[in-house]
């Protein structure tokens, strides 16, 4: 006879499985604050520290001793290496502007690795002429690099500056508009800071002997309060950063598929999370909206496609990322489909209708995202779908709504879909168009769920 286990027994046993071991509830807690932003703050606290020990030991005519000089470039490399490792390891969609901090984080490494070289040679071999020029000619490269990231930063504040007294203050720019601000915002801390300290650190260095005792005094004291300042600075904005809220659900009106309102812009995007309505009684609206919104990018990327020819260097080759974008935004359609044959036909037909409803309204100075000739031949290519009254076609003359109700007999349906780097990418964009769509069909997923919540009546105890 089997050994029978109590059911007081078994509960206990799965209390235990289910509840998270304290070792490892521990490292969950400490991944969440130990990040690498938090430890390039730490490194900037310390090489701040230091620069103020550097300035001090200026009124005893002394420079930091090869030691502190080999800690103090050590400092260095380590932060900008890991602004190198966070580009590898964090950033989902390394644009222009992940690329050239990476760029920056790529020559501040070098020079600090020239620097570190030249050191410990000197610690080894000690100082002569030719090595005493070195020196002087790797400080101009470290000086090279703080100017250009200041001439950065003014260009962004200036160009930021412009681009909020460009756009309208209304719903349609709100996100431009807080994008742009945070910038300035970011940007003027980062100048009334970075400013005096490169200035003031300059003139100790060049002039600080030549200022005389009180002079020095003066001058040294200025820079020690200017490097605490940027000290605490970076502390506020580590633990209170600047976050920009996205649009509210609702808060955007729901435009035509095929009308191209997306200005050429680094931070602009469709919203089309806020533009999925907040009623709970129109998830099926929202749900054609967000087909809508594939079917038609979809396209886009399939003419796309048919324009670009090959490049001889796979490297530079646009196809296997269009390739992998389309198969991506195929995936999140099925996730909105019912999974049901009749229910996903109707769904099809209704978001057919939409679309062709949607080409009707085009006028001839609309702008949109593909030819209108492609447009054409899109619509004529979806009718036979419609009068086949869904009966699939599996041939060469399948249409992408043929592929979708196939894809949509599938008994298992995936909540969220897990997307290789390339679908995220957009070099000139903050965000890609398909990690918006992606956004948009997660919140309608969530607020389904909501929905169905909502409405199940729960059982009654017994």
């Amino acid at each position: 006879m089997p050994y029978m286990m109590s059911d007081e027994f078994l509960s206990e046993i799965k209390k235990g499985v289910h509840q998270p071991k304290p070792d490892f509830a521990f490292l969950s807690h400490c991944n969440q604050f130990i990040t690498i932003p938090l430890f390039r703050l730490i490194l900037l606290v310390v090489k701040r520290i230091v620069s103020i020990v550097k300035t001090i030991l200026k009124y005893f005519l002394m420079d930091l001793p090869v030691p502190g000089l080999i800690f103090l470039y050590i400092l260095h490399l380590f932060r900008a290496f890991l602004t190198v490792l966070d580009f590898f390891q964090d950033n989902e969609n390394k644009n222009l502007v992940e690329i050239k901090k990476f760029l920056c984080a790529c020559f501040k490494v070098f020079i600090s690795c020239l620097m570190l070289s030249f050191v410990i040679a000197l610690l080894i071999y000690g100082i002569s002429p030719v090595g005493w020029a070195t020196y002087i000619y790797i400080k101009i490269l470290f000086r090279v690099y703080t100017y250009s990231k200041l001439m950065m930063s003014l260009f962004t504040l200036g160009w930021s500056y412009y681009k909020i007294k460009h756009y309208p203050k209304d719903a349609e720019h709100t996100w431009l508009q807080a994008n742009y601000r945070a910038n300035l915002q970011k940007h003027i801390h980062i100048l009334s800071i970075g400013i005096p300290i490169t200035i003031l650190l300059t003139l100790v260095s060049v002039f600080g002997f030549s200022l005389g005792g009180s002079g020095l005094i003066a001058m040294i004291s200025l820079v020690g309060l200017v490097l605490f300042i940027d000290i605490a600075k970076a502390i506020y904005f580590h633990l209170k950063p600047c976050v920009i809220q996205t649009p509210a659900n609702g808060s955007l009106a729901q435009h035509n598929a095929f009308i191209k309102n997306t200005h050429n812009d680094y931070y602009k995007k469709k919203c089309r999370t806020a533009r999925l309505k907040s009623d709970p009684n129109a998830s099926e609206t929202n749900r054609i909206y967000l087909l809508k919104e594939i079917i038609v990018k979809i396209v886009e990327l399939q003419a796309k496609l048919k324009e670009n020819s090959h490049s001889r260097f796979n490297f530079f080759s646009e196809h296997a990322k269009y390739h992998k974008k389309i198969e991506g935004l195929k995936q999140l359609a099925t996730t909105l489909l019912a999974h049901d044959y009749e229910k996903d036909k109707k769904l099809l037909a209704d978001v057919f209708n939409a679309l062709s409803e949607d080409y009707k309204n085009l006028n001839e100075k609309d702008e949109t995202f593909i030819s209108k000739v492609t447009l054409n031949n899109l619509i004529h290519e979806l009718n036979p779908f419609k009068k086949c009254n869904g009966i699939i076609k599996q041939d060469a003359k399948a249409t992408l709504f043929d592929e979708l109700l196939l894809r949509g007999r599938e008994k298992v349906r995936n909540t969220e879909v897990t997307h290789p780097q390339s679908f995220y990418q957009s070099f000139f964009r903050q965000q890609s168009d398909c990690k918006d769509i992606s956004e948009a069909c997660q919140a309608w997923l969530i607020q389904k769920d909501l929905t169905v919540q909502a409405v199940t009546p729960k059982c009654m105890p017994r």
